[in-house]
């Protein structure tokens, strides 16, 4: 995940990666939220983001939950959630969120079965959401853990899992919460301080796999570890050396992949970890993409998954962004980036299950600062990726009243 900015405090962490599906920890400005904008004032400004986004196994159905988030007094924020239903994507109707609220992960199983994150609430308690096939339902998590600085989702079968990191007296506190119709709170190993669980895969619903990081102050050199069940608990392992960031985490069967970056002061390189026959190996990507984050992966089996991230830093010679995505095509990688318009394309999110997957980005054509930016969606069925039209109420100009780049590109 890119380090948190202004931009992207409403998309605080969103993952969710359940059986051979995954969901993303997402980039802001990737959509607007469901319905009509009709009653928004014409001179608000709102930050529009996908928090999460994810797959059935088999891909037949596609959840991505969306938030509003109005810039200015009263801070309203406005919450979605997208259905891919075969062909496109349609909204479905949330729950009211007493005292507001956003999302922050999707897990899904079938059309009749996914379950969603909400933060609520000016405290912003977690609450689980189920998907019956036709309506969401709320379910409370335990009082003492519902009040999460993160939250995070997976789910196998008919047990759903919920991690992410508490507030404490100091450092952030590690959780981890399995529910199958009564919630149990699982006693996690010994983590280095400020760590948090920022991503899960279950395999079983007695097994799942956790990716933590921690960033400790005041150097906030980063330390990643892979947790790996071990009968009743997990083995802890460091993974991808100092100033690693890995925060996301999918698989198939007994095999694992994990994404992010190495951090230094002046780069970021992309960080691809594949654990294979009991053992973590490092995979290079994109050798011409040197300075760059990982900030989604999606393994369907042995031979097929798929990665995604950006560029980290504008380039002044281009004036522009790179965006990444890879495919492993049997025992090779290779570069299967959607051709975005315009300069620059800001990685949004990408989630796959069976032959299928789906991406989100930002396209905006560069300076001026005035040009807005714009969503854009794409679907792949096996061959190759073509431009999806999303609902109403999505897409067009990512920030309203005709707000400056300056709002969404650093440079600007």
């Amino acid at each position: 995940m890119s380090t948190l900015t202004r931009q992207t405090r409403v998309a605080v962490v969103a993952a969710s990666l359940i059986g051979l599906a995954s969901a993303a920890v997402l980039q802001p400005w990737t959509a607007s939220p469901a319905g009509s904008q009709a009653d928004r004032p014409s001179t608000a400004k709102y930050s529009y983001g996908v928090t999460a986004l994810a797959s059935s196994p088999n891909g037949s159905v596609a959840f991505a939950a969306t938030v509003a988030y109005e810039e200015a007094s009263p801070y309203t924020t406005t919450n979605g959630m997208m259905k891919w239903t075969g062909s496109k994507w349609v909204n479905t109707t949330l729950p009211t969120f007493s005292g507001g609220g956003y999302l922050g992960g999707v897990a899904v199983r079938s059309s009749t079965d996914a379950w969603g994150l909400a933060y609520v609430g000016a405290a912003q308690t977690l609450e689980l959401l189920h998907w019956n096939g036709t309506a969401w339902s709320q379910i409370a998590l335990p009082t003492a853990d519902d009040n999460a600085e993160s939250g995070v989702i997976a789910s196998s079968g008919s047990t759903v899992f919920v991690g992410g990191g508490l507030p404490g007296d100091g450092p952030e506190i590690p959780f981890l919460l399995r529910y199958t119709g009564t919630w149990k709170t699982e006693t996690l190993p010994s983590l280095p301080k400020y760590s948090m669980i920022q991503s899960m895969y279950a395999k079983s619903p007695t097994s799942v796999s956790m990716i933590a990081e921690a960033c400790p102050p005041p150097s906030n050199t980063c330390r990643s570890s892979a947790l790996l069940p071990s009968g009743s608990t997990w083995k802890d392992r460091s993974l991808g050396g100092a100033d690693a960031a890995l925060t996301v985490i999918s698989g198939e069967g007994s095999e694992l992949m994990t994404g992010g970056a190495v951090r230094t002061s002046t780069s970021d390189t992309p960080l691809l970890e594949i654990y294979k026959s009991s053992k973590w190996s490092s995979v290079k990507v994109q050798k011409s993409l040197t300075d760059g984050t990982l900030q989604d992966v999606s393994m369907n089996s042995a031979t097929s998954a798929w990665i995604g991230g950006n560029q980290d830093k504008y380039s002044s010679s281009t004036d522009s962004w790179q965006l990444l995505v890879d495919r492993l095509d049997g025992t090779k990688w290779v570069s299967d980036t959607p051709k975005i318009p315009g300069k620059n394309a800001f990685f949004g999110g990408l989630a796959s299950g069976g032959s299928h997957a789906w991406i989100f980005a930002t396209s905006w054509a560069g300076r001026p600062c005035s040009t807005p930016a714009t969503l854009v969606g794409y679907y792949w069925s096996g061959k190759s990726w073509a431009s999806v039209t999303l609902p109403s109420g999505f897409g067009g100009s990512v920030m309203r009243a005709g707000a400056a780049a300056s709002e969404l590109v650093p440079h600007c």
